[in-house]
C-alpha cells in the first residue's frame, strides 16, 4: 500500500521511479573520487566521478541525463523525466553519498541503497524535501519530510546510512533523520529528475561509513526545521574501515598548500593582521581551526599573541593529517615617547538576525596607546576588505593619551555568504603616530541566505 501523508504526490514519486524498475544489482564499482566539507563520517572511497573527462562509463542512463558543460566545468544534468545509476554499487552497505546538487526548477531525487527490489529516495521538490522508501518495488512510503532547500542554488548534499539509521545533510546541516526498523541494507546510488525539471550534479563521491552517525533527539523524526549538527559531533580522527564491500578506488594523491603571507610563518605586531590561505585538492574534507571549510579559501587573522593555526585534512582513505602555520607576535614594543598611537581595542561585526539577516551592526572601540593626545581623525569600515566601497565613515574629534572612544554603525549586505571586512583607524592619516603600522583590523562575518 502506498502511504503518502505529505505534500509530494504518488504521481511525482512514480514518475521518478518508473524508469528505475529495470535496475539490477551488480558488482561493486572500481572507479572513484572526492567531496567537500560535510559531517566527517566518510572513510574508504568506493566511487568517484567528476565528469571532467566528458565521459560517464560507470553510469547506466535510462533517459533524460547527459553531460552538460558550463564554462570550464562539466556536470551531469537531468532534463525532464529520467534516471541514471551506478551499475557497480549493488554490494554497498553502510556508506556516505556526497554530491553538489543544483535544481534549477522542478523535482529531483537521490536514490540510496537501490536494488531491483527497492531503495531509499531523497526527493527534492518545490513543496519540500522527503525521505521515501520504495519496498517492495512500486510501493512507496514517506518516512520523513521537511522544508526544501532553495532552488536555483548549489547545495552540498550528503546521504548517510548506518544499518536502518538514515540521515540527510544539506550544506553540513542535518535536515532529515529516520531509523527504519525493517531496513534495506545494501544497494547502489541513482540520480533522478521528474517531468518538467532541470537538475545539475557535480562530483559524485561514495565512501564507506567510518564512524557511527551522530545521535539526535529520538523524538525528532520529522523536523519542522533543519537540525544543526550537534556541537560535540565534530569527529575524532577517522577509524579504519571494516573490510569487504568492494575495492578502494584509484584516487589521485592529495595536493595541499597551507601558507601565511606566502610562507610557513609570519611575524607581526600585536593586533596586526596577516592572511592565511589554503588550497587543497583530491581530499575528502578539510577543517580550519576545527571548522569545516571548502578547499580553496583564505582568512585574515589578527592575533594578540603568538598563535599556531591548524588545517586538518581528511583524506579519501579516511586518514587525517594536520598542517600548521605560525604567526609570531612581537612582544615588549612600546609607543615612542611624546606621540599618540591609535589602535582598535575591540571590534564586533554581528548580523541583526533574525530581524533583517543582511544588516550587520558594527561596534568598535579605538584607544590611544600613546602618551600624547591625538587630534581629530576618521575611522572607516569597509564591508569588503579588497574593495574601496565604504560601509561606515565616522569622524572622531580626538582622544587624550591612554583614552578610548566607542563607535557604532550599521550596514546592509546585498548578498549572502562569508564576507571579509576591513576597519581602518585614522584612515586619512591626520594624526602623526609613533606606529603607523597598527591602524588596520580585518575579520569576517557570515551573512545567512534569506
Amino acid at each position: 500500500m502506498v502511504k503518502l501523508p505529505f505534500t509530494i504526490s504518488a504521481l511525482v514519486i512514480s514518475a521518478i521511479a518508473l524508469v528505475f524498475l529495470m535496475l539490477t544489482p551488480a558488482l561493486p564499482a572500481h572507479s572513484m573520487q572526492v567531496a567537500t566539507p560535510t559531517p566527517s563520517m566518510g572513510g574508504f572511497a568506493l566511487f568517484r566521478d567528476d565528469f571532467q573527462d566528458g565521459l560517464a562509463p560507470e553510469w547506466q542512463i535510462s533517459s533524460g541525463w547527459q553531460l552538460v558543460r558550463e564554462g570550464d566545468n562539466v556536470y551531469f544534468g537531468g532534463a525532464g523525466e529520467g534516471l541514471a545509476w551506478v551499475a557497480g554499487g549493488g554490494g554497498w552497505g553502510d556508506y556516505v553519498l556526497r554530491v553538489p546538487l543544483r535544481i534549477d526548477y522542478g523535482t529531483a531525487s537521490l536514490s540510496y541503497r537501490a536494488t531491483a527490489d527497492g531503495r531509499y529516495i531523497v526527493i527534492f521538490s518545490p513543496d519540500g524535501m522527503s525521505l521515501v522508501k520504495e519496498y517492495p518495488r512500486g510501493e512507496f512510503t514517506t518516512l520523513a519530510q521537511t522544508v526544501a532547500p532553495q532552488q536555483d542554488s548549489w547545495h552540498w548534499v550528503a546521504v548517510c546510512g548506518e544499518g536502518g539509521h538514515i540521515q540527510v545533510y544539506v550544506d553540513r546541516v542535518l535536515w532529515l533523520d529516520y531509523t527504519d526498523q525493517a531496513p534495506l541494507l545494501q544497494g547502489t546510488i541513482a540520480l533522478g529528475s521528474a517531468e518538467n525539471s532541470q537538475v545539475l550534479a557535480g562530483t559524485v563521491m561514495v565512501t564507506r561509513l567510518a564512524r557511527p552517525l551522530p545521535a539526535v533527539d529520538p523524538a525528532v523524526v520529522v523536523p519542522d526545521e533543519p537540525i544543526p549538527l550537534p556541537a560535540d559531533a565534530e569527529p575524532p580522527p577517522a577509524i579504519a574501515p571494516a573490510p569487504g564491500g568492494g575495492e578502494p578506488a584509484d584516487v589521485p594523491g592529495a595536493e595541499i598548500s597551507f601558507l601565511v603571507e606566502g610562507g610557513e610563518s609570519a611575524t607581526v605586531d600585536p593586533g596586526q593582521c596577516v592572511t592565511v590561505q589554503w588550497d587543497v585538492e583530491h581530499i575528502m574534507e578539510v577543517y580550519f581551526q576545527g571548522q569545516g571549510v571548502t578547499g580553496h579559501e583564505f582568512r585574515d587573522v589578527c592575533p594578540d599573541q603568538t598563535t599556531t593555526y591548524i588545517l586538518e585534512v581528511v583524506h579519501v582513505d579516511g586518514s587525517v593529517t594536520e598542517h600548521a602555520v605560525t604567526v609570531y607576535v612581537n612582544e615588549g614594543s612600546a609607543p615612542a615617547a611624546g606621540m599618540p598611537d591609535l589602535v582598535f581595542e575591540s571590534i564586533s561585526v554581528l548580523p541583526s538576525v533574525p530581524t533583517v539577516p543582511g544588516i550587520v551592526m558594527v561596534a568598535l572601540t579605538v584607544r590611544n596607546l600613546g602618551d600624547a593626545d591625538a587630534g581629530a581623525f576618521t575611522v572607516r569600515w569597509y564591508p569588503h576588505a579588497r574593495s574601496s566601497e565604504v560601509g561606515c565613515s565616522m569622524d572622531v574629534a580626538g582622544i587624550p593619551a591612554q583614552g578610548a572612544v566607542a563607535l557604532n554603525c550599521s550596514y546592509e549586505y546585498p548578498s549572502h555568504g562569508n564576507m571579509h571586512w576591513l576597519a581602518v583607524v585614522d584612515a586619512d592619516g591626520d594624526v602623526a603616530e609613533s606606529d603607523e603600522g597598527n591602524n588596520e583590523t580585518r575579520g569576517e562575518v557570515l551573512i545567512e541566505q534569506q
